[in-house]
């Protein structure tokens, strides 16, 4: 957890039909995840290094982190964003197909387990409605083995000296007793992120530590698999979760295993990516579960981030994709920081506007419930015809039931360049043309979203 205290899109001007036709293709085939629509909620499994989907598909999970859901909406804070639906539809509408749920055990601790499943409830509620799966993360930084924890405190938690993530042992192992209970046959409910950020004395990682820390956490997935012994556990590197070099030699001995790192462009513990987690994605599946970058220019490398070569906004998203790490930015919010919102009511921050294209460019199909494209009468949005156009295109989809219908088009960057729809629709097959005159040529996205039925992705290519 990071809380202390325009990039400009691509123009195609003047460019040749081959090139651009080939970044299209070329978006539109690519990697782990860019399969046909699954079926929505559906468990998730361990093997090898893959996440896998129980109809067998390697999946790679893109997401977004919102704020300690518990402490948002309990805690009278002009800081936090306002507890809404709302939060969820655009974090949908940004391409997450996951979000973090976020306890933190200041907010366990003050509010109690009864209200805090209240939240927590509508939290998991949401988000499935919008066809996002969650992960749940006990939110602390320290070192368990040894009961060390970091000081920080805020006003909310005045009844416990303020202190955000102090906590204990006793209280972990309460805390998953209690969330694998309940949610072990709530399939939306998809990862257990056991702890958020490992980390002894702040000093670089060593031996010794990964050992005290693989016992401790074997002992904590002992304890959860008594209860639900499916669902995947994320097991945190050292160093705030960066450095999992020891892992390879000396993995947690337990299945069902998924790596967590944290790769801020400030978590440099003079050790290389490769080095600290991208060499072990050869055997075990890893997640950055946390990550993010100030709002900098974009000619500049973010945060002094003395590895990267370049900008390291491009340098970590091409290097977690080369190596099929799934990913989840923070924060969905906008002031708590790295932040990627500039307002309450959802706009994007510099770095929000890059991580909402990112997450557009890779956005799966997601049907909530059962959906085969090849049965007449389901869900569907067909590809834009023509396409590569000139100046108009149009755009055909087809439902099966009525429904509130959302239509938009999204530039390269992420940013809402028309909404086409917006209205409730009845059964049936529609067209809608889209008059791009206005528009620069380039390679754009259009979304098509059935309130809490259906989201689906595509493509097109504007030449002018």
């Amino acid at each position: 957890m990071r809380k202390t205290n325009f990039w400009p899109g691509a123009v195609f001007v003047t460019i040749c039909f081959p090139l651009l036709l080939a970044i299209y293709k070329s978006d539109s085939a690519s990697g782990a995840g860019s399969l046909t629509s699954p079926s929505f909620p559906q468990k998730f499994t361990v093997n090898g290094n893959k996440i896998v989907s129980a109809q067998g598909v390697e999946t790679v999970f893109r997401g977004l982190i919102p704020q300690d859901p518990v402490w948002q909406a309990l805690c009278d804070d002009p800081d936090l964003m306002p507890w809404q639906e709302a939060q969820f539809q655009a974090m949908s509408e940004w391409g997450a197909k996951i979000v973090r749920l976020s306890v933190t055990p200041a907010s366990w601790r003050q509010y109690g387990q009864a209200q805090s499943f209240v939240v927590m409830d509508q939290f998991i509620a949401w988000a499935g409605q919008y066809g996002m799966y969650v992960y749940v993360d006990f939110h602390s930084i320290g070192f368990p083995p040894t009961e060390q924890y970091q000081s920080e405190t805020d006003d909310c938690f005045e009844a416990f000296g303020g202190q955000v993530y102090q906590t204990t042992q006793s209280e972990i192992e309460d805390f998953w007793l209690a969330v694998a209970t309940r949610y072990k046959d709530n399939k939306v409910v998809a990862l257990y992120e056991l702890f958020n950020e490992p980390d002894r004395n702040s000093s670089a990682g060593n031996l010794d530590d990964w050992l005290l820390w693989r016992d401790y956490v074997e002992t904590l997935i002992d304890t959860i698999r008594g209860i639900d012994p499916d669902k995947p556990v994320i097991v945190g590197g050292l160093q705030f979760a960066y450095d999992l070099s020891f892992a390879s030699a000396n993995p947690v001995r337990r299945g069902n295993v998924i790596y967590a790192i944290h790769p801020y462009p400030d978590a440099d513990w003079n050790i290389s990516w490769d080095d600290a987690f991208g060499n072990l994605t050869a055997t075990y599946p890893v997640f950055a579960t946390e990550f993010g970058f100030q709002n900098n220019p974009p000619n500049k490398p973010e945060n002094g981030c003395t590895r990267c070569t370049g900008v390291y906004r491009e340098e970590i998203i091409s290097f977690l994709e080369a190596k099929n790490i799934s990913w989840t930015v923070w924060s969905f919010s906008d002031t708590w920081p790295p932040a990627l919102l500039s307002d309450k009511s959802y706009t994007p921050s510099e770095s929000g506007a890059f991580f909402k294209a990112k997450l557009l460019e890779k956005a799966l199909p997601v049907s909530v419930g059962s959906h085969d494209e090849s049965l007449p009468g389901g869900y569907r949005l067909a590809q834009n015809y023509p396409n590569p156009f000139n100046a108009g295109t149009t755009l055909r989809y087809a439902l099966p039931k009525p429904g509130h219908v959302t239509l938009k088009i999204y530039n390269s960057i992420g940013y809402e360049v028309e909404t086409l729809v917006s209205r409730k629709q009845q059964a049936g097959e529609y067209s809608v043309r889209w008059d791009a005159k206005n528009v620069s040529s380039g390679v754009y996205t259009y979304r098509l979203q059935v309130r809490g039925v259906f989201v689906e992705t595509k493509k097109l290519v504007l030449l002018k």
